[in-house]
Formats: structure tokens, sequence, C-alpha cells
């Protein structure tokens, strides 16, 4: 399944979604985690395809978790004109400060 894993997103069904390092090529990945009365098992979606299917609240909290990510790197002075799935992945793992 997955290694490292962020939660993204829970929904009032219970269903949950996660920022994950895949355990078997070690890629970011969505790891979509169904409610247990559903009876689903948990899936590994590519940021990519994830990203292009839909609009629901987990697909707004990963892009907001990318777009906190790069603010972050240029209040660091670590300005960059892109940010790879990898350095968003790095960023997502560290421990995140209150403002």
């Amino acid at each position: 399944m997955t290694a490292d894993r962020r939660e993204l997103y829970a929904s009032p069904n219970g269903d949950r979604w996660f920022l994950a390092r895949s355990a078997t090529t070690g890629r970011p990945v969505v790891l979509h985690v169904p409610n247990q009365p559903s009876g689903g098992v948990p899936i590994e979606i590519e940021l990519g395809s994830f990203l292009v299917v839909g609009g629901g609240p987990e697909h707004q909290e990963l892009l907001r978790l990318i777009g906190h990510s790069y603010r972050r790197r240029i209040l660091r002075g670590r300005a960059c004109r892109t940010i790879t799935l990898g350095s968003c992945m790095m960023l997502a793992a560290q421990p995140q400060r209150k403002s």
C-alpha cells in the first residue's frame, strides 16, 4: 500500500483521502480509503489523474496544499519557477506551524 501519508480530507460519510508516497514506486499518490460500510478497498491514484477527474473538496484541499507549499518556498527565499510534485510531497511531510 503506501508508506508516508498525510490526510487531505475526510468526508462526512467516512471516506478519507491522503497525500501519500507509494510503498512500491516511491512516487506521490492520493490514497482513497473508502468508509467501512461501503466495503470498498483503498486505492492509490496518480496525482495528475486525481486532479483531472474532479473538483470536490478533496481535490480543492490538494490544490490548497500545493499552493501553500509553493508560497512557503517563496517566503523562505527559495523561490523557483516550478514546484515538482516530489517537492510538494517533501514540504507536505513537514510539520505545519500555526500562524
